[in-house]
């Protein structure tokens, strides 16, 4: 769905710039019609402290999951974890937790949170932003938790600032 130093689809686009989920929820069901991802989850916004939970199964044909969720305001920012791997050493993992760094889109030139709009052109590839204005901190974490080893669901608990996009598995 995304992946650092590659471009960002117009579903990434979209997410990051204005936090609407139509054209990356066709992209995912697009990749679920080709086999190459099994469902698609969509959370609900969250403001700055705060947090959402989604509950999801996870099988050995789709071990992995890619979240991505709006910087928001943000000309293009976003965080997520792209191909997170929850089956580790012929086992799956009981907890996972994912410090969130931000990432660009590349997709719009903004560097404050409200700049206006102003396209990249020609777009960039998608990169994690470590100077100005985060310096390197994080944004908030990802925390998957195994909730049952009979139907292998997990619950992901989301704290960030922002708007929630869909989350593939």
């Amino acid at each position: 769905i995304w992946e650092v130093g590659a471009l960002a689809s117009n579903g990434i686009e979209s997410m990051a710039e204005t936090g609407s989920k139509t054209a990356l929820t066709q992209e995912v069901n697009n990749a679920i019609s080709a086999g190459n991802a099994e469902y698609l989850l969509s959370g609900s916004g969250t403001s700055s402290p705060g947090s959402t939970s989604l509950t999801f199964d996870v099988t050995s044909d789709f071990p992995a999951v890619s979240l991505v969720s709006m910087i928001a305001p943000s000309p293009d920012w976003f965080v997520g974890v792209d191909g997170l791997e929850l089956f580790q050493n012929d086992r799956w993992l009981d907890e996972v937790v994912i410090t969130l760094m931000p990432f660009d889109s590349g997709t719009d030139d903004g560097t404050t949170y409200t700049s206006g709009n102003a396209n990249s052109n020609p777009p960039q590839p998608i990169f994690e932003i470590t100077g100005y204005p985060f310096f390197g901190v994080p944004i908030g974490t990802f925390t998957f938790t195994k909730i049952s080893s009979e139907d292998l669901a997990l619950c992901v608990d989301t704290l960030v600032a922002g708007q929630n996009a869909p989350l593939t598995v």
